[in-house]
């Protein structure tokens, strides 16, 4: 879900990376026009995290699961067990359990403020890092902005606003967060250095090599989006996947004649299909942590979905091959 809302919407720190990068193909004159735009104009044809909205929706709609999703969710309705027996938590909840005390009264704004703040501040960090221009901001600074306002209203917020607790009860929770946190990151700077690896061997010039001249133009953005998706899966990172593919595949666009905007896409959707699969991407990672869950159930019960998806989308850029690249 939150890959797929990042994959549309480009006014973040995934569209301004990615603006980035399309950005050096049009200033190197392997592409010409605007960055903002050809992103923007590639929306549309992002099918993976379009058909992963459309799909999610349905399942919420109909209320049901399929394959070990179901297995997972018949298990926490029938045991209350939210982690089968043998499986391990990627973070430790049972400190913050600890932490809560029962004659609480529940209060909607104090799950909300920080969330308000967080969504607040991030396009004002973009802002101001871009100076002047969004588009342009710095994804990781403005996040790390808003993360630290959302703790300091926050903090005001329980503390003197509400008192709800003290400044030390508030720095208890702060500091069981820190911990969770450490496993996370270690696994996060694994997968960016399985990323850099990649890059520095060439990866996505070897797929490109071995691809180029060698299939017709209608089926170039469907072979892309495998390739992409494969790249993902085995680095564990979109980000690197699209530095990687993003150059290939505007230069095997400019040098066939396919539709550009329908590369960029095949690109953006297959680099988030493999980083909804793999078990070191950031994304897979993060999920976990978010949810509590064991890692490896988690990929587990996310592949099935993340296959019929992938297949639909890939369905989807064949169709849009033969519309615009014929």
């Amino acid at each position: 879900m939150c890959t797929a809302v990042c994959g549309i919407f480009p006014f973040n720190g995934w569209g301004a990376t990615l603006i980035g990068i399309i950005g050096v193909q049009v200033a190197t004159g392997t592409i010409s026009g605007n960055p903002s735009e050809i992103l923007i104009k590639s929306i549309p044809f992002n099918f993976y995290p379009l058909v992963t909205l459309v799909t999610l929706l349905f399942y919420i709609f109909i209320g049901k699961h399929w394959g070990t999703m179901k297995k997972a969710t018949d298990r926490a309705k029938n045991t209350g067990k939210l982690v089968r027996d043998e499986g391990t938590p990627l973070i430790d909840t049972s400190g913050s359990q600890n932490l809560m005390r029962k004659n609480m009264k529940p209060d909607f704004m104090n799950m909300v403020l920080p969330l308000l703040v967080i969504i607040f501040m991030m396009p004002v960090g973009l802002y101001i890092t871009g100076n002047g221009n969004i588009i342009h901001g710095s994804g990781s600074v403005s996040v790390y902005w808003a993360v630290s306002a959302a703790l300091i209203c926050t903090a005001f917020y329980y503390i003197v606003i509400k008192k709800i607790m003290s400044g030390k009860e508030f720095m208890a929770y702060f500091y069981k967060g820190a911990e969770n946190m450490v496993p996370v990151i270690i696994l996060l700077a694994m997968s960016f250095t399985i990323g850099e690896v990649a890059s520095q061997l060439n990866i996505g010039k070897f797929f490109a090599a071995v691809i180029n001249g060698r299939i017709h133009r209608i089926f170039e953005p469907t072979v892309i989006f495998i390739i992409s998706a494969i790249i993902s899966f085995s680095t564990g990172t979109s980000w690197g996947t699209f530095a990687l593919m993003m150059p290939v595949g505007l230069q095997m666009s400019s040098i066939t004649g396919s539709h550009m905007t329908l590369t960029v896409s095949s690109v953006i959707s297959g680099a988030l299909m493999g980083g909804t699969c793999s078990p070191v991407s950031d994304i897979s990672v993060l999920s976990s942590m978010a949810a509590g869950a064991d890692h490896i159930d988690h990929i587990k019960t996310q592949v099935p979905y993340a296959i019929l998806n992938g297949l639909i989308s890939a369905i989807l850029f064949i169709i849009s091959g033969y519309i615009f690249n014929r």
